[in-house]
């Protein structure tokens, strides 16, 4: 079972529904509570749930839509990245020396568009 506890907001996670109650019960005995009942997003983290398959995903994509929407990006084109999607970088890649920051300055950005 897990317990997650910020401010006063409380999330119970256990794959025993009976667990839940008991602690539930517990809590509402000592505090005055309020279920609002299964979590669908907290703190700008959305929950999905598979209950089939016993799964539980998170996704930031409302938090992430609610930043393009107040930057006032929502209409702007997206473009591919010039890497690919398991490109991993390593601190050693960064220049090392002035010419390799000299060069890097003096090479065309291409957008890609």
């Amino acid at each position: 079972m897990y317990l997650i506890l910020y401010v006063y907001d409380i999330l119970i996670k256990s794959s025993s529904k009976n667990e839940i109650k008991k602690l539930k019960e517990k809590l509402n005995g000592e505090f005055e509570m309020k279920d609002l009942g299964p979590t669908k997003i907290v703190h700008g983290i959305d929950i999905m749930r598979n209950h089939d398959k016993g799964e539980c995903f998170l996704s930031h994509l409302s938090y992430l839509k609610n930043v393009v929407e107040n930057f006032r990006m929502s209409n702007f084109k997206t473009v591919s990245t010039l890497f690919g999607q398991h490109t991993k970088l390593f601190i050693n890649q960064y220049p090392q020396f002035e010419d390799e920051n000299k060069m890097i300055e003096s090479t065309p950005y291409a957008s890609g568009v």
